[in-house]
């Protein structure tokens, strides 16, 4: 839940890649079909609470949700629900703005959930209190690092690497990224080659990071590609070295 970048391709397609750092006993496996509880179906790698951190519908919406709003927060223990479940249940709602208008909150830890449905891209904050909407440009590259783990100042190295990334890929400003559908696959492997070597000389606060006497590390990469009216998910269990692909037509 830490790590999340989208670049936009060419007509309305896009790359959308999640590191997740977590305890390495609580690695997930394979890719799963599950239903949610009225019935949408999603793919996702599920998590130990059942729930998961990125998901993708069978119409090719997807959501991923990061722990922390804006800063660390102090936790108020117990909460009401897992974040995990919490994503579980957005796609039950018809779009982002109505599950941030509607959705029940209260006494759920913070979270930062970004959200993609026919061309709408939303980024939502929950700081505890108040949730903070986003309506972003979906033809323009982003980058997420979660609060819990990420200071400020790691916050803004990350988004220094994604600008340099793109330029180092010689596609110039993010408005001129259009490969043809046909690269999508190769341009994904380089954004993967991102997630997993970017700032590797300090494990610390690489974007594959090793925190081993806090337990954390990064235990997986997910990436969902949009291309030629079709979404497929990618997920890298880094534990267990496998890689799992499905897809499904958008």
């Amino acid at each position: 839940m830490c790590t999340v970048t989208y670049l936009p391709t060419n007509d309305g397609d896009f790359i959308f890649t999640s590191n997740r750092d977590e305890d390495p006993r609580r690695a997930v496996g394979d890719l799963q079909h599950i239903n949610s509880p009225e019935g949408k179906k999603l793919l996702l790698p599920k998590d130990r609470a059942g729930g998961s951190w990125i998901a993708l519908s069978q119409t090719g919406r997807l959501a991923c949700i990061l722990n922390g709003a804006f800063t660390k927060h102090q936790r108020k223990l117990p909460y009401r629900k897992s974040r995990g479940l919490i994503l579980i249940d957005f796609f039950d709602w018809p779009d982002a703005l109505s599950f941030w208008q509607d959705y029940n909150l209260i006494k759920i830890e913070p979270f930062t959930l970004i959200s993609w449905q026919a061309g709408q891209l939303v980024e939502g904050r929950w700081d505890g209190d108040q949730a903070h909407t986003s309506v972003l440009d979906p033809q323009e590259p982003y980058i997420w690092a979660s609060a819990t783990l990420y200071n400020e100042q790691m916050r803004k190295q990350r988004e220094s690497w994604w600008q340099s990334f793109i330029q180092a890929s010689g596609k110039g400003q993010a408005k001129n990224i259009r490969p043809a559908p046909a690269c999508h696959p190769q341009v994904g492997r380089e954004v993967q080659k991102f997630h997993l070597t970017m700032g590797s000389e300090n494990p610390h606060t690489a974007l594959q990071m090793s925190r081993p006497h806090h337990g954390v590390v990064t235990v997986s990469m997910t990436q969902i590609l949009r291309a030629n009216g079709q979404s497929s998910m990618t997920h890298h269990d880094l534990t267990a070295q496998t890689v799992d692909r499905k897809s499904w037509p958008a």
